[in-house]
């Protein structure tokens, strides 16, 4: 057999395969309806099912995971914190890193005292990241976060962040080695609003959540606000903190 006839034969059989194909397809209603059995079984032979795994693992009851409020639960029965994401996923901290937080009210010599940046201790506490953003309130409209905002520089470029939190007369306090989420990876397209689901509204502040507890290790600097004479605020002077210990900041997270 030449080569030329070989190439005919294969291109002929071909066109008989997808004929047979295209009659099964186009006939498949007709000759279903007429004979449903003898057609379940005809194409159970030629395309057998095939378990859905990955349908059976999503069927699992959400009730089966423990739900935490509280974060040193958290840490004490998973070995590290969490937050929950928009759809209720647990999520471990993106980073242990530095960031920023603006005060108006909590001074340094307030802040050394209590041994740290307090608990906001709220009635109903939530690790909802979509709770801290939306400034979610309890039945007594209160609070119910238990996250602080941070951000990665005391000024964003917007003119947003923790120096404008503080204001003027206010502080900005350096964290750093401690757990934070970033609120706008894992939030977008998940924050309801009146017309559809958007990403945070204050995405502009580049906001990374941190406990709202932040011990005096944990706490590199810190410095008080001052404004220019444009009126542009910023932190011209730095204290160190002599208790700041990166060792010890990080057991409190284990």
């Amino acid at each position: 057999m030449s080569r030329n006839e070989g190439m005919d034969n294969c291109f002929r059989k071909s066109i008989f395969i997808i004929m047979i194909i295209s009659f099964l397809y186009y006939s498949d209603v007709a000759f279903a309806s007429s004979y449903p059995s003898c057609f379940n079984r005809i194409m159970s032979s030629l395309w057998p099912k095939k378990e859905n795994k990955i349908q059976v693992a999503a069927a699992q009851p959400v009730s089966s995971v423990k739900t935490y409020n509280n974060m040193n639960e958290a840490i004490k029965n998973l070995g590290h914190p969490i937050a929950y994401g928009a759809d209720g996923e647990i999520l471990k901290p993106d980073i242990y890193g530095k960031g920023y937080y603006g005060s108006g009210d909590l001074t340094p010599e307030k802040v050394i005292s209590l041994g740290g940046i307090p608990d906001k201790s709220p009635k109903t506490p939530s690790l909802s990241l979509k709770d801290h953003v939306t400034n979610a309130l309890d039945e007594n409209h209160l609070p119910v976060s238990s996250f602080r905002g941070t951000t990665e520089i005391p000024v964003t470029p917007g003119g947003q962040g923790a120096v404008y939190w503080a204001d003027e007369g206010g502080y900005v306090y350096e964290v750093n080695q401690v757990p934070m989420w970033n609120v706008n990876q894992h939030l977008e397209g998940k924050i309801k609003t009146p017309m559809k689901y958007g990403n945070n509204m204050y995405e502009g502040e580049l906001e990374y959540a941190v406990p709202s507890r932040l011990p005096l290790e944990c706490i590199e600097r810190w410095g008080k606000v001052i404004a220019s004479g444009s009126g542009s605020l910023f932190v011209r002077t730095w204290e160190e903190n002599l208790k700041y210990n990166e060792i010890n900041c990080s057991k409190y997270w284990q």
